[in-house]
């Protein structure tokens, strides 16, 4: 990890890139996609551990009821069994958190805001300058355009809470984006933003005024219409394309409900089961077309978000022979290795 002496220059610097626009969102210019080339930074062990992790689920979690409990990535399998990886993780992480399936890395948000990486093994991946939060921000959201091999990030800065989508390549370098994604700028708040990798769009749920809605938009940041409108009554707290279903699940109101990309309803029978409380992340898994997501458990000393799930897609709940935790751990994270 970077010594404070030089998260701090690399602060102000951040500081500065963010007053510019916090990179990646101004108007102007093209987006030019990564090249598709092999990951170079990979070490041989690296590598051979990376080749057996499909199927793996990464979570990050910390003790439930114990806020200066140290927390830790936990590696699981896609049915629940404890694996041991070791991460080298000795400070504290945002939950946001992804999965990079053409370099196989994971993307972090730490505590001083700085977007870092892992390979599957555990190890740090050097980065170049990378957005960095900083004092100016709050990421949100992180989503990977598997068409361009790019990074977007959706933070929110400012009294206002203004909110504003960047585009990064996988090792750190901005893009300049022509569109300015309306409709999420303009919104209070949000938390959901997930890439189609189907029809190419990205989706972000926003609210303002007590209005919720879906807005979708290409590469660019440009809006795309919707013959639907993504009906719902409450937040919007997660969301995940299944490209075996063709559907879009949307975490809301205590349960999930289905959409086709258009926005228009789709019934699931018998659906997925209300909680008390939200679910908070949702990812699909391509080996066994099950939708994983973080729910609220309940424990001695009240709700709190932490156990993980698996669900058919018409919302059964799935038996799987692990538990993906204990009964002490509370996950607030997670990224999926299909």
């Amino acid at each position: 990890m970077l010594t404070l002496r030089v998260r701090a220059a690399l602060l102000t610097l951040a500081v500065s890139f963010a007053l510019a626009g916090c990179g990646g969102g101004s108007n102007g210019g093209t987006l030019t996609p990564a090249a598709v080339v092999p990951d170079q930074r990979m070490t041989t062990a690296a590598t051979a551990a990376q080749s057996t992790a499909d199927g793996h689920i990464y979570t990050y979690a910390t003790e439930a009821f114990h806020p200066n409990s140290l927390p830790r990535i936990q590696v699981f399998s896609d049915e629940g069994e404890w694996l041991h990886v070791p991460f080298a993780t000795p400070e504290w992480y945002n939950w946001a958190m992804m999965y990079d399936p053409h370099v196989r890395d994971i993307y972090l948000v730490d505590y001083y805001g700085y977007v870092t990486a892992f390979d599957l093994a555990g190890n740090a991946v050097p980065l170049n300058f990378f957005f960095s939060s900083g004092n100016c921000c709050f990421i949100t959201a992180m989503a990977y355009n598997s068409r361009d091999h790019l990074i977007y990030i959706l933070y929110q800065y400012g009294l206002q809470h203004t909110l504003s989508v960047g585009a990064w390549t996988e090792n750190g370098a901005a893009q300049t984006l022509s569109g300015r994604f309306p409709g999420a700028g303009d919104a209070y708040w949000t938390s959901t933003m997930f890439y189609d990798e189907h029809n190419g769009l990205m989706y972000i749920a926003a609210k303002r005024d007590g209005l919720i809605t879906m807005h979708a938009y290409d590469s660019q940041g440009f809006p795309i219409h919707l013959n639907g409108a993504f009906a719902v009554s409450a937040d919007i707290t997660a969301g995940v394309y299944d490209p075996h279903s063709g559907l879009i699940y949307l975490a809301t109101g205590g349960g999930v409900r289905a959409y086709d990309e258009q926005g228009n309803s789709q019934a699931l029978s018998p659906g997925f089961p209300v909680v008390s409380g939200t679910y908070r992340q949702l990812a699909f898994d391509s080996r066994n077309n099950l939708i994983y997501a973080i729910v609220p458990s309940q424990g001695a000393r009240g709700t709190y978000p932490g156990t993980m799930q698996a669900f058919d897609e018409q919302g059964n709940l799935q038996a799987l022979p692990g538990r993906f935790d204990d009964p002490r751990t509370s996950i607030s994270a997670f990224a999926l290795v299909p």
